[in-house]
């Protein structure tokens, strides 16, 4: 019997797979190339400086809480700022001044007056000014005051250790906090859930602009969004907060 056309059949179906094989391989090659120089969609490089700025946030928040345990046992108060002068027996230490802005505030912080030389005597360790830089907002190098534009921060003043865990400490500075403020001095009820966080409102626009924020609780939690998640309902969790006490100095932001 003759099976020529049996070979003539395996040629062809060969030559098909070996052509099948080059289509395969092309195909990779292209998506890989497309992989490497596709400019990266801007929404994951949203969360992945928000993520760096939070990391940042959080060791600030790190370095002020650990100060504070060590300080506890010397009788010292907390580091936190405050808008008052407070009366104590050590006047010359950060807790018995009073800061108008948060640079003035991270500056005492880091003996920023002594920096570069061998009197430098930050009061926390683990902090130094890379950890007020973000996007848009370059970090300080060398002697000299810290200015406003070295810094990316408002911090809360006038905290207490009674204070609760929701409250931000630290929020980036183109949120527009009065809106906050009023939740936490004045309390807040279901229907202000809706409230919305202005953002990239008012002087300063970065480091996110209207895109999002990011802020660090008393607690230690950092909470990173998009501007669609800035509203107070989220950012106290859904929960009604009463009235702080009164008798206490109002806690404010202080502005870069």
């Amino acid at each position: 019997m003759d099976y020529s056309f049996l070979q003539e059949k395996k040629k062809i179906v060969v030559k098909d797979l070996f052509k099948g094989g080059r289509v395969f391989i092309w195909g990779g090659v292209i998506i890989l190339l497309l992989m490497v120089f596709t400019p990266p969609i801007p929404l994951a490089g949203s969360h992945a400086r928000w993520s760096a700025v939070a990391a940042r946030g959080k060791d600030i928040y790190i370095a002020i809480t650990d100060a504070n345990s060590a300080r506890k046992p010397l009788g010292l108060p907390p580091l936190w700022p405050k808008t008052y002068l407070a009366y104590t027996n050590h006047l010359d230490d950060v807790s018995a001044k009073m800061f108008k802005t948060s640079s003035d505030y991270f500056y005492e912080l880091y003996d920023g007056s002594n920096a570069g030389t061998d009197q430098h005597d930050p009061y926390v360790r683990g902090f130094d000014y890379s950890k007020l830089a973000g996007p848009d907002v370059a970090a300080k190098y060398g002697q000299g005051k810290l200015a406003s534009s070295n810094n990316m921060w408002l911090i809360a003043a006038n905290l207490t250790d009674e204070d609760d865990d929701l409250i931000p400490v630290l929020i980036t500075r183109n949120v527009d906090v009065s809106a906050i403020e009023r939740a936490i001095n004045y309390g807040i009820k279901t229907n202000d859930f809706k409230t919305k966080i202005l953002l990239g409102k008012g002087d300063y626009k970065t480091p996110f602009g209207n895109k999002g924020f990011v802020c660090v609780r008393k607690g230690g939690g950092t909470f990173n969004h998009q501007s669609r998640y800035a509203n107070l309902g989220i950012l106290f969790n859904g929960q009604e907060r009463p009235p702080r006490d009164p008798a206490k100095p109002k806690i404010v932001y202080l502005m870069p």
